[in-house]
């Protein structure tokens, strides 16, 4: 029994002195087969979002970050400079309206929401995957599935990687791909050459794909197409007892393309041209006692319109929905400006209030909208001017129908009803918002009262004066103008006589 002990008890400690031996040459054939495999196709090019290491008791679809991840909605890439060889790329790509807010955040304010949500660190970046001429032909691999780095954290990727991006609170970040490539002959230059085992520019792109332009190389867009995909990628360390470590990839964005043969850019010509948004649902709330009354409208803004909006910021320009309110239905329209994205507007009523206004519940709000937009035509480009659409339907609030009450039945009589002549209205609008319709009655003129008609010239406009035709007075006008200029003739002709006679 005793032997069966010693037995049992040399197992065990040989089995606490392999474990972590075991573990560490484990770690270590990861970070070594990371690196082999650097070679081969990312593991996310397909499907939403790639997620490891997150704990297996957590409930499917459950997002335990502070912010809705997903993948960049538009994504946006332009030649910087048309110059002989130059080949900078700037590339766009957006972020949801939660990302936005968080990454908005100062550090001590984000560190709070983070920890808020059991995560002790959270890092976050994005990646710019591209290809030339082949759609297809990504430079992705499963490097980048650890953000380019190994198990130790030394980046393992060259400088034609984009990975490790970081992110800003604005709605869309632009970055620069594609820089000079360098002197290639100079032994500094690790972006073209590489490093050790990190490979270089020159690792990367076919020869055929160069030019040479003084003494370096670049590739000439208007020859070749480049295409880009973009991704976000998030690294958490949980704060608990295991410190468990997350990566969480979103997929890919959809692929865009510039150079040769890409579609380009076309802004808007006409302000016809300009879709209309569409707005519903217009609640009044009250229930919140630290932002006080609120109000609500949900606002439809068209797809074209929201990437054109974003584009043209890439630009320098800018796009909005610009939705205008009007309380108690004799006030001043206030003209607000938001983002042109479909949303629910949520909009304090102490922001629209004037001047020792007041809202009380139930009071009228009426609300319209329309599309807004600033445009330039390409990066460093010209102003092309501004521009906005049509008025929505307008929303109203706290404004009832007039009751109508219906009037009796006359009783047949027998008789025919003759049928009452409308008389014609035009469309007006109220010059202060230019948009409500008030339907303006056009004055008529009642035929009960006789027109005069001169008895002379049977002119209805002859105006008569002391009872006289006004051709009575035309008449004598000219008679007396001819009698006028006979008396002149004649006192001219008597004093050229008496001058001739007096020098003669």
């Amino acid at each position: 029994m005793k032997k069966l002990i010693r037995i049992c008890c040399v197992i065990m400690l040989m089995a606490a002195l392999v474990t972590p031996v075991y573990a560490a040459e484990k770690a270590l054939t990861a970070a070594a087969d990371g690196e082999k495999k650097a070679d081969e196709p990312s593991s996310q090019d397909e499907g939403e979002i790639l997620t490891t290491g997150a704990d297996d008791s957590e409930e499917p679809g459950q997002n335990p970050l502070p912010f809705e991840l997903e993948a960049p909605k538009y994504v946006f890439a332009d030649i910087v400079s048309a110059e002989e060889g130059a080949q900078e790329i700037n590339v766009a790509f957006s972020k949801n309206e939660d990302m936005k807010a968080f990454f908005g955040l100062d550090k001590e304010a984000k560190d709070i929401t983070v920890r808020s949500v059991g995560i002790m660190t959270l890092n976050a970046s994005a990646q710019i995957d591209w290809a030339i001429d082949d759609p297809e032909a990504w430079h992705a691999d499963t490097a980048w599935d650890t953000d380019g780095k190994n198990a130790k954290g030394d980046k393992i990727v060259g400088d034609w990687a984009y990975v490790g991006i970081a992110l800003d609170g604005n709605r869309q970040q632009s970055v620069r791909i594609f820089p000079e490539f360098g002197n290639p002959k100079s032994k500094d230059n690790k972006a073209w050459n590489g490093s050790g085992s990190i490979k270089g520019w020159k690792d990367i792109l076919p020869a055929d794909v160069l030019k040479e332009y003084g003494d370096t190389y670049y590739v000439d867009w208007t020859e070749h197409t480049l295409y880009i995909r973009v991704r976000y990628y998030i690294f958490t360390i949980d704060n608990d007892e295991g410190v468990a470590r997350n990566t969480y990839i979103t997929k890919w964005s959809e692929t865009v393309a510039v150079g040769k043969d890409a579609e380009t850019y076309a802004p808007y010509a006409m302000e016809s041209d300009i879709p209309v948004p569409t707005i519903s649902n217009l609640v009044v709330d009250s229930s919140d006692d630290t932002i006080g009354t609120v109000f609500t409208f949900d606002a439809a803004v068209p797809a074209d319109f929201e990437k054109n909006a974003l584009r043209t910021e890439v630009y320098g320009g800018i796009g909005h929905l610009v939705y205008c309110v009007r309380l108690h239905q004799d006030g001043e329209w206030k003209v607000c400006y938001t983002d042109a994205v479909s949303q629910t507007v949520v909009v304090p009523m102490k922001d629209v209030l004037g001047e020792n206004e007041v809202y009380n519940e139930g009071d009228a709000v009426e609300v319209y909208a329309f599309l807004w937009i600033d445009q330039y035509d390409g990066i460093n480009g010209s102003w092309i001017g501004s521009m906005g659409g049509a008025y929505s339907d307008t929303l109203a609030y706290g404004i009832k129908e007039p009751d109508i009450t219906p009037e009796p039945t006359p009783e047949p009589s027998g008789e025919p009803t003759p049928t009452p002549t409308a008389e014609p209205t035009k469309e007006g609008k109220n010059p202060d918002d230019k948009k409500q319709n008030n339907p303006i009655p056009t004055e008529t003129v009642s035929d009960d009262k006789e027109k005069e008609v001169c008895p002379v010239c049977h002119l209805d406009i002859d105006p008569q004066f002391f009872g006289f035709c006004m051709f009575y007075w035309i008449g004598g006008a000219v008679v007396l103008l001819i009698i006028i200029v006979i008396i002149v003739k004649a006192i001219q002709r008597k004093r050229d006589e008496e001058t001739d006679i007096l020098f003669r």
